[in-house]
């Protein structure tokens, strides 16, 4: 190695060095008490996973339908809508207020689906009226946390088919097949 090749391998280290430590020293430290502070939201964080359903009592009643489901035709996603959005607030601290009926709830939707070739192939087991079977508990629980609201189910075979609608209206339950399969 030559004195020349040293000297220009030196000058662009050290050129390096001192443009990284020209940007170190322009950016903000983390530490910096100037640096922007998080702020608490006025917003206050639901007490429910609105994953599972409108409000807490929705998200509860979709945390047992997927129970239900599991046990008789494996697994689904669900979701809980009840009309009206907005219910009386339940102490999460205190379970048995969770499954208590909810009065003035006017309607109920359960959406339901899964794309696991296990699950559909359980859940339609010997046909249609296998399927009208899985979905009697379903119906029968949503009817008795929301005492005397309607309840519909929509049930979708992967994310966008529907493939078929059940509704428990006075007692009686209706599943209607809306496609082919």
């Amino acid at each position: 190695m030559t004195a020349r090749t040293r000297w220009t391998r030196g000058a662009l280290v050290a050129a390096t060095l001192a443009a990284v430590a020209a940007l170190v020293a322009a950016s903000p430290s983390p530490r910096s008490p100037g640096g922007p502070r998080a702020t608490p939201s006025p917003t206050p964080l639901p007490d429910y996973n609105q994953r599972l359903g409108s409000n807490r009592q929705a998200a509860d009643a979709a945390a047992a339908a997927g129970r239900l489901l599991f046990a008789n035709a494996g697994y689904w996603e669900v979701f809980v809508r009840t009309d009206p959005l907005a219910l009386p607030k339940v102490d999460p601290s205190r379970p048995a207020l969770a499954a208590s009926p909810v009065p003035g709830v006017a309607k109920v939707l359960l959406v339901m689906a899964t794309e696991s070739g296990a699950s559909l192939t359980q859940f339609r087991g010997t046909g249609h009226d296998h399927e009208r079977a899985a979905m009697t508990p379903l119906l029968r629980e949503l009817a008795a946390r929301f005492p005397g609201a309607p309840v519909e189910c929509d049930v979708y075979f992967g994310e966008s088919h529907l493939h078929a609608r059940a509704t428990l209206s006075g007692g009686a339950i209706q599943y209607t097949v809306l496609d082919t399969l």
